[in-house]
């Protein structure tokens, strides 16, 4: 068994992108390719590797391959989570690598991510999270998520609010593709949240790190239209792009004031398939 029909990791991306897969990982496609210029698999479908998602049968299930049997599993037929109605896609697409072109990979068509959960109250608890996939922008398919809040009196039963915490940027500002990360604190002067944004610079899509503040959690105001962490310098380690972060206060007992620590993970690329990136983790504080 191997990872795709015409073998496993030990094909180059160049010779898989020539003969089977589209990948952007040696060439920048903006749009579906004409079906068939590639190999079809030994089934002579084309096509199954690349280029568009497949929509199948299976309902997303947590524990579909634990459970299921070893050959020609069906899937679950109903779904496993209460509300939870997403089908399953496979097959990855021309705008990803070989990520998600495997046999095995599959992905729910719209991902929720990143939790927070914070408590507000006695009985009140506020859940930050991003939310998205793939949709059509300007003719073209691109991702895009941002960020959301639900809300629970104990924890377990919660009311999503419908709107996005914050809006996308404007176009061609620093977090005008997607949101996501999104990190939040209590403190004694209200919420404050930062987050990850995507845009492109120099030409390529980067994420860098953006905060905004709140009176009660729920109405948020952008600090300003910068990141207030960018990327290194072209060349170093943390100077292609954020992956995730994470942010805490500290007050020792008898300071009058406290200070943040944060430890973010990056890479000297733009953001692509994870396993060839060469991801690193940096820390850092702030007043």
């Amino acid at each position: 068994m191997t990872a795709w029909s015409f073998g496993g990791y030990d094909v180059s991306d160049e010779e898989a992108s020539k003969h089977v897969i589209w990948s952007n990982r040696v060439q920048k496609f903006e749009v579906p390719q004409r079906v068939a210029q590639r190999q079809p698999n030994p089934f002579g479908l084309y096509d199954m590797h690349g280029n568009m998602w497949e929509y199948v049968a299976d309902w997303w299930h947590r524990y579909s391959y634990k459970e299921a049997p070893l050959n020609d599993p069906t899937g679950p037929a109903l779904q496993s989570e209460k509300n939870d109605l997403r089908r399953i896609i496979r097959g990855s697409s021309f705008d990803w690598g070989r990520m998600g072109g495997d046999s095995a990979y599959r992905m729910r068509i719209t991902q929720r991510l990143d939790p927070c959960v914070v408590r507000v109250a006695e009985n009140r608890f506020h859940l930050y999270y991003c939310s998205g996939g793939q949709k059509m922008k300007d003719g073209k398919q691109v991702w895009e998520f941002q960020n959301y809040v639900s809300t629970s009196d104990d924890g377990i039963h919660w009311k999503k609010e419908p709107a996005p915490v914050l809006p996308l940027g404007a176009e061609k500002t620093w977090d005008a593709q997607s949101q996501a990360g999104p990190c939040v604190l209590k403190l004694e002067d209200g919420f404050h949240l930062w987050y990850l944004g995507s845009g492109e610079l120099n030409g390529k899509t980067t994420w860098r790190i953006g905060h905004a503040t709140s009176p009660d959690g729920l109405r948020w105001t952008r600090s300003g239209a910068e990141p207030v962490l960018d990327i290194g310098k072209e060349g170093n380690w943390d100077g292609g792009t954020f992956m995730s972060f994470d942010i805490v206060f500290r007050k020792d007992e008898g300071q009058r004031t406290g200070r943040f620590l944060f430890w973010y993970a990056a890479a000297p690329t733009e953001h692509g398939e994870e396993t060839k990136m060469t991801i690193q983790i940096g820390h850092g504080t702030s007043q």
